[in-house]
């Protein structure tokens, strides 16, 4: 099932030799919100993103629910290298959040990473809801770096955006 787009960024906001004003870098991350709304059963999923641009490599994903959030890189399909899938298991009555998020400590230096692309959810064939109810969200949150991040002394001014996503088809309530 559709779901929405998606967009990676650590790139430049002006990306021109001597800029008139501070050069900041904004890293861009997507977060996907998902309620199971079956009281008895947890449910399996496997999110899907396929990129649109360069591969999904350069990405790694955590998936908060309980216990501890571990990073972990997306598993790409054998023969099709722009689609990448994440399995997750969602407890009954529970909400947690997938991030989608670029692997900075790969991609700062550079500065100049952009990918897009759209998410589908599957219920994975393990899953113990064949027919789940999910809730979902779905919204990009981004941080802007500072120009002289990595320079002594440090006065620096990070701000921050986040927006809503639109939910492919309009209703987060998700009926599979």
């Amino acid at each position: 099932m559709l779901i929405s787009n998606f967009e990676l960024l650590v790139k430049a906001i002006t990306p021109i030799p001597n800029p008139p004003s501070v050069d900041r870098t904004v890293i861009q991350a997507y977060f996907l919100t998902i309620s199971n709304l079956d009281e008895d059963d947890p449910v399996t999923l496997d999110v899907c993103f396929t990129a649109t641009g360069p591969d999904l490599s350069n990405a790694i994903t955590f998936f908060d629910v309980q216990g501890p959030n571990q990073p972990q890189a997306l598993n790409p399909l054998p023969g099709n290298p722009k689609k990448s899938v994440r399995t997750i298991t969602l407890p009954a009555c529970d909400t947690g959040q997938l991030l989608l998020a670029p692997n900075v400590t790969a991609l700062l230096p550079a500065s100049n990473y952009e990918v897009r692309g759209y998410v589908e959810i599957l219920v994975n064939q393990n899953s113990e809801i064949p027919d789940p109810q999910l809730l979902l969200t779905a919204e990009y949150r981004g941080t802007f770096l500072p120009e002289n991040i990595g320079d002594p002394p440090r006065d620096l001014d990070f701000d921050q955006l986040s927006y809503a996503v639109p939910i492919a088809g309009g209703d987060p309530l998700i009926h599979f």
